[in-house]
């Protein structure tokens, strides 16, 4: 059995209220090493993630082809139901899960380091010129809340070393004062 450390990462270019269009942007392996040995992964929800061909989303009810032997159609759109895509992101969150190897030098869990969206937007993408400055102000968005939660993370942290070593000093102290 192949569990080499495995990923899928995707990316929304649009959503409405019933549709998602999203591209694969990096797959690690494809074919039958894309699964245990095997051309696909079963997640949770039933939903097979298959590596055959090219990108595709409407091939079966229960299955999303990601990038396959056809590496010309690799940035392939696909558009699907909201709800099918919604256990396509389970499905995807599962699998990176699932062949994830742990690396014991590896950052500190506590902190974040990355989100998956672009510091730079690329505006080609982008319909109109509203869609393009509203994709940004998401990315500011983002970028603002990875900032405030780190700093909210150290904030605690410090407390919490403060209250530690406040604790130990006051053991150390009651020591001293009820030998004498």
């Amino acid at each position: 059995m192949n569990k080499d450390r495995k990923y899928l990462h995707y990316e929304i270019i649009s959503q409405n209220k019933t549709h998602t269009t999203f591209r694969i942007i990096d797959q690690s392996h494809r074919g039958k090493e894309f699964g245990m040995d095997i051309y696909y992964f079963k997640s949770s929800n039933s939903l097979y993630l298959q590596s055959v061909d090219f990108p595709d989303g409407n091939a079966t009810k229960t299955s999303i082809f990601v990038r396959g032997n056809n590496v010309v159609k690799d940035n392939t759109c696909i558009k699907i139901l909201n709800a099918k895509f919604r256990k396509f992101q389970l499905a995807v969150q599962e699998y990176n899960d699932f062949f994830d190897v742990k690396d014991e030098n590896l950052e500190e869990p506590h902190e974040i380091k990355e989100i998956t969206l672009y510091e730079t937007p690329d505006f080609s993408r982008f319909k109109t010129r509203d869609e393009a400055k509203l994709h940004l102000k998401m990315v500011k968005r983002e970028k603002s809340l990875k900032d405030f939660l780190n700093k909210k993370i150290k904030d605690e942290i410090s407390k919490a070393l403060i209250l530690d070593l406040f604790l130990l000093n006051y053991r150390e102290l009651k020591k001293i004062f009820n030998e004498d």
